[in-house]
This record gives structure tokens, C-alpha cells and sequence, in this order.
């Protein structure tokens, strides 16, 4: 009984050091929010966008109301916390998803980002009634329709089914798409066929919303 015990306590232990040791490993703060890293405040002040690049600004405390190192960093930069052993991180990823007053997350990882091949795309282009996912992201594109005089496009954002924003957009509107940001380019609602043949039915084609990409925005507020 005392063994089994004993057996049950060690399976614990080795659990809990597991989960610790992801946390640690990989940490998301929200911009515009903190965590304690190292024993030091770490706090992501701002996103901001440059020459195609999203970048954050991010500041180190070593205890609240103390004078903060601040930085800006972009995808891969090494990032020293302390100068304790352990206590250096990458930045894994910076992202934002939605419309353009939402919040990012910049993930810090004991790893560096994964290289691969740039696949962004200077135009992007979803259709009406359908899904696409990114990042951890569903994009479904409810609808798109005309009202008071203008085109517009409901989009539902929904992350493992909970919604996390609705956007109406219109041409001209920004969003950000992962670590990139769009502008609408068009907006264009179903085209309808004419019927020739009365023996055949003919389905419209559905409307479609198109991004372009954006290369500068600073948030002046």
C-alpha cells in the first residue's frame, strides 16, 4: 500500500514538472498586457506595422514602477529577460487577427521560430458562405450584401467554435490577417445569370471580398 502510494505520488510530481515546463517554455502575453518572467515584469506595450513587418514593442521591469528597458521586436529577435541562466527567449510570433483596433499576442519560446518559405500573398481573396482558416482562426464570410447606398461584408471570427469578433466591413477597412495586414480592395455582391434556357436553373455566383496587403499603419493613438 505504502509502494502504490508512493508510485502515485512520483506520477504526480512528473505530471506537474511536464506542465510547468511547457508553460515556461512558451509563454503569450496580449498586447497591452504583462507577465512575470525570470522574476521581471515583461509587458507588451504595442504592435505597430512597418515596410510589410509587424513589430513589437516590449518592456522589461525588474519590479513594478522601476524604470523599464524597452525594445522593439520583430519574429525570431532573442529577447533577454535577466541575466540568470535560462532566462533568454525568442520571439516565436506576433499576431493580430481581426479588425483593426483588436488585440495581438506576441508568443516568447525557449525555441526559435521554425524557418520556412514566405508564402504571403499581395492579394486575398474569400468568397460568400465560406470558411477559411487562419492561424488558429476561422474566418467564415456570412454574407455580403448591399446597404444605404454601399457594398458591405459580414464576417464572423471564430477560434475552436467560440466567436471571438464580427466584422462589417466596407471598402477601404483594414484587418489583419495573422502577422499581416489587408486592406478591403472590393467588395462585390452575386452576379446574376439571365436565363436562356428555361429548361435549366442557373445559380448566381456567390460575392467575394478582396484584401490587398498593406505595407505601413501606425496607430497614432
Amino acid at each position: 500500500m505504502i509502494i502504490k502510494k508512493y508510485l502515485f505520488q512520483v506520477v504526480l510530481l512528473c505530471n506537474f514538472t511536464l506542465i510547468v515546463f511547457s508553460q515556461d517554455s512558451n509563454i503569450v502575453v496580449a498586447e497591452g498586457s504583462e507577465a512575470v518572467i525570470c522574476g521581471h515584469i515583461v509587458i507588451v506595450d504595442a504592435l505597430w506595422y512597418y515596410e510589410g513587418t509587424i513589430k513589437a514593442d516590449i518592456s522589461i521591469l525588474e519590479k513594478q514602477n522601476s524604470k523599464p528597458i524597452t525594445g522593439g521586436y520583430k519574429k525570431g529577435d532573442e529577447i533577454t529577460i535577466s541575466s540568470e541562466p535560462g532566462c533568454t527567449y525568442y520571439v516565436y510570433s506576433i499576431t493580430k487577427t481581426g479588425g483593426i483596433k483588436s488585440k495581438g499576442e506576441v508568443t516568447l519560446s525557449k525555441s526559435p521560430p521554425v524557418s520556412g518559405i514566405d508564402v504571403k500573398k499581395d492579394i486575398i481573396t474569400q468568397e460568400e458562405h465560406s470558411s477559411y482558416e487562419i492561424g488558429k482562426y476561422d474566418w467564415y464570410v456570412e454574407s455580403i450584401r448591399n446597404e444605404s447606398g454601399k457594398t458591405i461584408a459580414n464576417i464572423t471570427i471564430t477560434k475552436n467554435t467560440a466567436l471571438i469578433e464580427n466584422l462589417v466591413l466596407s471598402i477601404g477597412d483594414l484587418v489583419w490577417l495573422g502577422d499581416k495586414l489587408y486592406k478591403v480592395e472590393v467588395i462585390q455582391n452575386r452576379s446574376k445569370f439571365i436565363k436562356t434556357d428555361p429548361e435549366k436553373i442557373y445559380e448566381p455566383l456567390p460575392g467575394k471580398i478582396e484584401f490587398k496587403a498593406v505595407m505601413e499603419y501606425i496607430n497614432k493613438k
